[in-house]
């Protein structure tokens, strides 16, 4: 096959994915089956009685009543405040402390309580992501670094030899 060819056939895929990105943002928000946070910021109370799912910080624990407060935002800036009756725990600890990162799923109920179904914790501190962050750059540049110290790309075709 010419090089032309496989040119255009990778230009006309590479539009075809990046259409169907496109599409996927656009259409996101209709196909969420649950009240967004902006949704939650504007209605609040046309919303109580729904299940939701809500991504939010953790502002403050309260072990002994089992609940936890998060703080979720909106894309225009509303900070939202809910209070879960779920704290996850790990050996009898909880296994989120306060400015860590959670998913939330439960029934709204009225003055922003959610009576949780499941809490998900995705960062149980706030050094969880920035260690998230530099593990995945580590392992990105060490990749590189060892493709390009076993494999030399040639400037004569389309092709990777073996250094």
């Amino acid at each position: 096959m010419r090089l032309s060819v496989r040119l255009a056939i990778a230009v006309v895929l590479c539009l075809a994915l990046g259409g169907l990105g496109v599409h996927y943002a656009v259409s996101y928000d209709d196909r969420w089956p649950y009240p967004t946070e902006n949704t939650l910021a504007d209605d609040y109370g046309d919303h109580i009685g729904e299940e939701t799912l809500v991504f939010g910080r953790v502002t403050a624990i309260d072990t002994a009543a089992d609940e936890l407060t998060l703080e979720a935002e909106a894309d225009d800036g509303t900070r939202l405040e809910f209070v879960a009756d779920d704290v996850p725990t790990d050996g009898g600890q909880p296994a989120v402390q306060e400015g860590g990162f959670v998913q939330v799923y439960g029934t709204l109920e009225p003055d922003g309580e959610i009576a949780t179904s499941e809490t998900v914790v995705v960062n149980p501190n706030a050094r969880s992501e920035t260690y998230k962050l530099a593990v995945s750059a580590i392992a990105l540049l060490t990749g590189t670094a060892y493709f390009f110290v076993h494999w030399r790309p040639t400037l004569a075709g389309w092709e990777v030899r073996r250094g």
